[in-house]
């Protein structure tokens, strides 16, 4: 079984950021460029894209938006997209770090972990240990961190992760 853990935090106000962005349409007569898609083995060419949308449509002539988009993620994948997964939403903090330690208590071939804040405090003291002993029993461990959320994280918690084997990226 493998665990992907994506945390998702309230970013903080960006300064002078008072409102969204104002986004204009493409002016009438001008031609932008079309958006170039990357595979596992590298670029996906037009050629690429429409076969992969010809052996969609001789399944099914009438081929939903759906489908046509599951075709394209696949090909740029390289592999079929899995089914089985689950989401639930997770409302506190104590119910978020429960079900995040026992989903690393559970990883049985890797683990996936992004976070934005990880300060060096209790909580986060469970979370490396948790991830340092999956490493030791051999489940890949890689920690991506945000360089803002663990500005002023000691670099010696990094260091312990990555002494035990975990994979961190800034």
């Amino acid at each position: 079984m493998a665990v992907c853990l994506w945390v998702a935090t309230a970013l903080l106000p960006m300064g002078g950021c008072t409102q969204l962005p104002q986004i204009f349409p493409n002016p009438a007569g001008t031609r932008q460029a079309p958006v170039q898609l990357h595979g596992v083995r590298g670029p996906l060419s037009a050629a690429e894209r429409c076969a992969v949308l010809d052996r969609l449509a001789s399944r099914s002539p009438e081929t939903g938006i759906f489908e046509r988009h599951l075709a394209l993620e696949e090909a740029l994948v390289g592999s079929l997209l899995t089914t089985g997964n689950a989401v639930r939403l997770l409302q506190d903090g104590p119910a978020t770090d429960r079900a995040m330690l026992a989903a690393i208590a559970d990883a049985q071939d890797h683990i996936h972990m992004e976070t934005y804040i990880l300060d060096d405090d209790e909580v986060a003291r469970r979370f490396v240990q948790a991830l340092i002993d999956k490493q030791r029993q051999g489940v890949q461990v890689n920690l991506i961190r945000d360089s803002a959320g663990t500005f002023t994280t000691p670099g010696a918690l990094f260091d312990r992760l990555t002494a035990s084997g975990v994979q961190v990226r800034e």
